[in-house]
């Protein structure tokens, strides 16, 4: 269980209170107790704003003489199962989709707002301290989990705040789109792994998109996806040393690109303590959706937004080519 150490001084008496724990889900104990689950909501907030001042590597006593320079945090999630289909596997979904959205320091702060302030509209008190109280587009569509209360008319009503408010962000949205079936018929036993390919080709796009704004960045993904999966694991290990591009003649793969601008590599954490995430798991859904359901509306929803230069649109990207 996550716990938060808060402190506070007594400047009247020139004495220091012990630390006060509050635990995860929020329990409150006392009147004092109460200061504290308002102040936590003021030191997320900060947590958010000092991430990406932290991405600059800028000290303050210098950020006088520094350049200018944005910065990103990329928030991804996935849709859909990695497996391959018949006759090499079981699954039954043809496409699995990589996404997200890129975020600077102030849409992030005004996403993490929004995503609250959406959350409570809906779902019923009861529900605010579960561990699950977070967006989740399936959840959300079918009815389930915090969910579960709520009308067809007041899912839809929420689904549409949280598409307004990605459109209000407007923020560049990136996404692979990597069909399985085709990618096994055509590489057979050497067809790299349809997740460790989506994460590889959409972190790629990003780092070319830094590039091309002289900005840093970095990358989000839920901590779930990390925990159980150990080819994940070795392969963010490797992304600085090796390169993150898998180029090469007959599907041998040389990883070019170690993505410079991208700092820390990949960052992981809880989906319920990321609105970012939450917002990327309704652009994966989404995409998914177009591709595998062929229900599109929310997919044409938010295509103005797909990361571009100019007239040319990079996403979503499929895989292969």
């Amino acid at each position: 269980m996550c716990v938060w150490q808060f402190t506070s001084s007594t400047v009247a008496l020139g004495k220091t209170r012990p630390p006060l724990y509050i635990g995860y889900k929020g329990s409150v104990k006392s009147l004092s107790d109460l200061k504290v689950v308002k102040n936590r909501r003021i030191t997320d907030m900060l947590n958010i704003l000092t991430m990406h001042k932290e991405n600059l590597n800028v000290k303050d006593d210098t950020s006088k003489n520094m350049p200018d320079i944005k910065s990103y945090n990329l928030y991804l999630d996935s849709s859909a199962d990695p497996g391959w289909n018949p006759p090499y596997g079981r699954s039954r979904l043809r496409f699995y989709v990589v996404g997200g959205l890129a975020l600077t320091a102030e849409s992030d702060l005004h996403a993490y707002h929004e995503t609250d302030r959406i959350l409570k509209r809906y779902i019923p008190a009861v529900e605010w301290r579960s561990p699950k109280f977070e967006l989740c587009y399936h959840h959300l569509l079918r009815g389930k989990g915090i969910f579960s209360t709520l009308t067809h008319a007041q899912r839809l009503a929420m689904a549409n705040d949280v598409f307004d408010l990605i459109l209000t962000l407007k923020t560049p949205l990136f996404a692979s789109v990597v069909d399985k079936l085709r990618l096994k018929q055509k590489y057979g036993v050497e067809a790299y792994d349809p997740k460790l390919l989506g994460i590889r080709a959409t972190i790629h796009r990003f780092s070319m998109f830094l590039e091309s704004r002289s900005a840093v960045g970095n990358v989000t993904m839920d901590s779930e996806e990390y925990r159980k999966d150990h080819k994940i694991q070795e392969m963010v290990r490797t992304f600085k040393r090796t390169g993150i591009i898998i180029r090469g003649f007959l599907y041998n793969p040389m990883y070019t690109d170690r993505i410079g601008r991208v700092l820390n590599t990949i960052n992981f954490t809880d989906s319920n303590m990321s609105p970012g995430i939450q917002l990327a798991d309704f652009i994966c859904r989404t995409t998914w959706q177009h591709y595998e359901r062929s229900k599109s509306q929310r997919f044409k929803q938010i295509s103005p937004l797909w990361n571009r230069d100019g007239t040319r649109i990079y996403e979503p990207s499929m895989f292969p080519k």
